[in-house]
């Protein structure tokens, strides 16, 4: 199998097509695709998703880099940095029919120990619908078993990176009562003891693969452009960058908010608090210079008379 024949698959499993005796094949299946490399890092897992992106976007009429200008070629505007799962079910409902949405560290909304929150019920809840919308997404993280069991269970196919320039392809099982889906018990018995003494050669373990319950087919992924990958690492690291200060940011405003609490019992007006807020906030490191001074006095007034209002004493 070849990236386009991956890429037409897709495009079947969602608008059908016609069987050589003439007949019709419904299409208007689910396409949720999971990508991993074993928990190793940088064995081309983007490189994979990206590709596969494009010729999809390509072969049904869909600018790939959407907001691209002659200055800036590269804007990678159908991958989801730093996902939140209302981000997710926006990006599905309004984008055209057949866009690939490429999910990136899809642990971030889908972590397996995070199954009893609300964003990652949301997310499953949605994903069993996303068939109704017509997309392909697609989810990379390094570990496929990181991943919350329940979107494993989603997913139609699993993608294996585990050498640069080729992945393999797997599906799961139809047994309807069988719990996981993806036979992971097997699977393991298997690659172990056809590698033997050598689990650490990359070309055996993939043999093994080969011969493991699933396996559907190996795809040999072409590099992308040097300068388009480069862009690609540049937008990921801005990217991080960007989750880091918000999450910093959020983080920040948590312990001012309980530092407000606690400050309105030693000062007698609510000025003075928020003149000591705002004292401790410009000597703070996440100041920046012409900053606007987030405390004020009517704020704070709020927080004394809402915890009156419940019955909160000092």
């Amino acid at each position: 199998m070849d990236m386009e024949g991956f890429a037409n698959e897709l495009i079947v499993r969602i608008e059908g097509q016609t069987l050589e005796d003439g007949t019709f094949q419904k299409g208007n299946f689910d396409n949720f695709i999971l990508v991993g490399s074993g928990g190793e890092k940088g064995k081309g897992k983007t490189v994979f998703t990206c590709q596969l992106s494009k010729i999809i976007c390509k072969k049904k009429g869909i600018p790939y880099h959407r907001t691209a200008t002659k200055e800036k070629p590269y804007t990678f505007d159908l991958i989801v940095f730093s996902a939140t799962t209302e981000d997710i079910v926006e990006w599905v409902k309004k984008l055209p029919d057949f866009t690939p949405i490429h999910i990136d560290e899809i642990t971030k909304v889908g972590y397996k120990r995070d199954f009893q929150k609300a964003h990652v019920k949301k997310l499953i809840k949605f994903i069993k619908i996303c068939r109704k919308f017509k997309k392909i997404v697609i989810g990379n993280d390094p570990d496929f078993w990181d991943i919350d069991k329940d979107l494993r269970n989603l997913a139609d196919f699993r993608v294996i990176c585990l050498k640069r320039g080729m992945v393999q392809v797997r599906g799961k099982s139809k047994n309807p009562d069988r719990v996981d889906k993806w036979c992971r018990d097997e699977c393991a018995e298997k690659i172990s003891k056809f590698a033997g003494k050598n689990e650490m050669s990359i070309s055996k373990i993939m043999e093994g693969i080969r011969q493991s319950a699933g396996f559907q087919y190996d795809i040999r992924v072409p590099d992308m452009d040097e300068d388009e990958y480069n862009a690609y690492e540049q937008l990921s690291k801005e990217m991080e960058l960007k989750s880091f200060e918000e999450e910093s940011q959020s983080i920040l405003e948590q312990r001012l908010w309980i530092m407000a609490v606690n400050l309105l019992t030693f000062h007698e007006t609510t000025q003075d608090c928020a003149l000591a807020l705002n004292r401790l906030y410009q000597e703070s490191v996440w100041h920046k210079d012409g900053a606007k001074p987030p405390f004020t006095d009517s704020w704070l007034r709020n927080i004394r008379n809402r915890g009156k209002s419940v019955g909160v004493v000092a």
